[in-house]
């Protein structure tokens, strides 16, 4: 169980630096269709990245356990 550990760190990381740097940037005069692809990214960095690297942390492999 210990060899995707490092896989849940990630996870949190990803998770926190996303919702940090979405509170920094904010709105600004940039363009508006790089603001969108940036929300779109940090959106899915919040959303989908962490839920897909804890289900990998936490499901049991097949074959994967020892006596």
């Amino acid at each position: 169980m210990q060899a995707p550990m490092p896989f849940a760190l990630i996870s949190c990381l990803c998770f926190s630096g996303a919702l940090v740097w979405m509170y920094s940037q904010g709105r600004n005069s940039k363009p508006w269709l790089g603001q969108g692809m940036r929300f779109g990214l940090a959106v899915w960095a919040i959303a989908s990245l962490p839920l897909y690297l804890t289900n990998y942390v936490i499901e049991p492999m097949a074959g994967s356990f020892r006596r």
